[in-house]
């Protein structure tokens, strides 16, 4: 019989340094994660509970095996309540603040504080207590109603921790399913060893045999975590991120090593189903070498160019850090492609399409311009040259009317060529924009422009984000369009708009029917305008990103407005008139 006793210490004995070994394994390495703190609180009690068994048998005063067999229990219930929080929080399932499982939980963490040892509670909790003797001497009770409904809320409680599992298991890669078994039979340890107890497998027949479930659970726990380290798998990436994106992702821990994948990117690289544990720059070398961790940012963005089955593929490679504040403390990044080929090659066609338009404007600029230049010249040489005794006076002023129009009509075509110029050179997308006030850019416009006695009202200024010379070019041709079809005192207000600004004058306005037409290459209703001041607008506006239409102002004229421009408002502006 001491051979039995000394067996059952024995295990004990094992047990408890593994419990703690393993809390503080948690707690040290692994305090981040979802989880961890609450599985490492329930391998303390474990440890605890696992004390107080050993006590139990080592004493021989009935009395004290009773009070200590208590505290055991006690501390058992309270080690079934953290794994059972551990299980809602790792699978990502939360189930545990769902109201009937919290009423479930209160209510064992009343039975737990409960002095059940001392009467009138222990009658609740206990139909009776017995000493037995044989095979050595230990305290058993015959349950109460009490103690038997705490039981039956952890059963239902813990199969639905098990349940959550067993979903997430169901719903991991291959790769991880093995682990993940190792996970749920050492859950499946202390109710195994209490239900052995009560068939009457082991040789203290009438013990509660569930503090002997903890050795194998905790070896179980050790091996999954320790060699396949478990917690670094994260179910909610799982779940909720990973798998659910079209495009491949590959979650990294701190150390660089693969951990986990999704179909997408087993697809793109087939050696991950192999590769989880191992550095990811061995399993996927084309990109492990160009990947760019974020330091003091949240997430880094690059670009890498692969050749797969003789295609050459574009990706946008996004790296994202989760669980910690810096490169140092990250408990792993996801690492997610997109794949950017089309928008790559559009990119280049737009990039060839430019180059071909800035050759264009280049032959325009020289080839066409340098004739008109000697064209307007060889007019005014001939206006010189007509004396008024070379012919007569009446061939002389036709002639003379005839150089006039001739030079009208190229100094017209040199404006064409200049307004298509600016378009050709200004309408590329602009990529380096700068904070500007809009009422500073347009006082600027305002002073290049001939306004005769027209005035400027800045009626609230706004901080824009652009460039500075097209912003400038837009205010100049709207100022010049106003003061050219207006009255010569026109009042032209500019003022910003919830996601824009706006230009608007009280001269005649324009026709309804118009305002689609206005923005039109050539369009004009002036027989000396070139019909592409607005369509240098629009050019220009469309080049920052910006949508521009032509509205009835409130006080009659038009009123232009620029929407979806990145703009932060100024305090608003009781600005006097600037007149010229």
């Amino acid at each position: 019989m001491a051979l039995v006793w000394a067996t059952y210490v024995l295990v004990l004995v094992v047990t408890v340094p593994v419990q703690v070994s393993l809390a503080y394994w948690v707690f040290a390495h692994h305090d981040d994660v979802r989880g961890s703190r609450w599985f490492a609180f329930s391998l303390f009690l474990g440890f605890v509970w696992a004390i107080f068994q050993f006590v139990m048998f080592v004493v021989a005063d009935p009395e004290i095996q009773w009070i200590v067999r208590t505290f055991a229990e006690k501390t058992a219930m309270g080690s079934f309540m953290a794994w059972i929080v551990f299980a809602s929080l790792y699978s990502g399932s939360d189930f545990h603040r769902h109201w009937l499982a919290r009423a479930g939980l209160g209510y064992l963490i009343i039975n737990a504080l409960t002095p059940s040892f001392v009467s009138p509670f222990s009658e609740l909790f206990y139909e009776q207590r017995v000493v037995i003797a044989e095979p050595f001497q230990y305290v058993t009770v015959e349950p109460g109603l009490v103690y038997l409904s705490a039981l039956l809320v952890i059963v239902v409680l813990g199969g639905a921790g098990m349940t959550a599992l067993v979903r997430y298991l169901l719903s991991t890669p291959r790769d991880s399913g093995y682990p993940l078994v190792l996970l749920v039979l050492g859950a499946l340890s202390i109710p195994l060893f209490t239900i052995s107890g009560k068939l009457g497998l082991f040789p203290a027949t009438q013990l509660n045999h569930s503090t002997y479930g903890l050795l194998p659970f905790s070896l179980f726990m050790t091996f999954a975590l320790f060699r396949f380290r478990l917690f670094d798998i994260q179910p909610v990436a799982r779940n909720a991120v990973v798998e659910e994106l079209q495009d491949p992702v590959f979650v990294l821990e701190a150390d660089r090593c693969l951990v986990d994948y999704n179909q997408a990117a087993k697809r793109l690289v087939p050696a991950v189903e192999s590769g989880v544990g191992q550095p990811f720059d061995a399993v996927f070398p084309a990109l492990g070498e160009s990947l760019v961790f974020p330091e003091h940012e949240a997430e880094t963005t690059t670009e890498i160019s692969m050749t797969t089955n003789d295609r050459t593929r574009h990706y946008s490679v996004n790296v994202s850090q989760v669980g910690g504040q810096s490169q140092a403390h990250a408990n792993w990044y996801s690492v997610v492609l997109r794949d950017v080929t089309e928008l790559e090659r559009s990119r280049s066609q737009l990039q060839a399409q430019n180059e071909r338009l800035d050759q264009v404007a280049s032959t325009i600029s020289h080839d066409l311009r340098n004739p008109i230049q000697v064209a307007l010249g060889n007019t005014e040489r001939i206006r010189t040259c007509l004396g008024p005794s070379e012919i007569e006076s009446g061939d002389r002023h036709t002639v003379l009317d005839a150089v006039d129009t001739t030079q009208a009509s190229l100094e017209r075509m040199e404006d064409i060529l200049s307004d298509l110029l600016t378009i050709a050179r200004e309408g590329k997308t602009i990529e380096d924009a700068e904070s500007l006030s809009l009422a500073a850019v347009a006082s600027d416009a305002w002073q290049t422009v001939d306004t005769r006695s027209a005035s400027l009202t800045v009626a609230e200024d706004t901080t824009v984000q652009a460039d500075r010379s097209k912003l400038r070019s837009i205010l100049e041709n709207l100022f010049r369009n106003s003061v050219e079809h207006g009255p010569d005192d026109v009042t032209v207000t500019i003022g910003s708009i919830d996601g824009g600004f706006f230009v608007a004058d009280d001269g005649p306005g324009i026709d309804q029917s118009a305002t689609d037409k206005i923005f039109e290459y050539g369009y004009t209703t002036s027989d000396e305008g070139t019909g592409l001041g607005l369509s240098i607008v629009r050019t220009m506006a469309e080049s920052h990103g910006w949508s521009v239409h032509a509205e009835p102002g409130d006080t009659g004229g038009v009123r232009f407005v620029f929407a979806s421009v990145s703009s932060t408002r100024a305090d608003r502006i009781a600005s006097e008139p600037h007149s010229q």
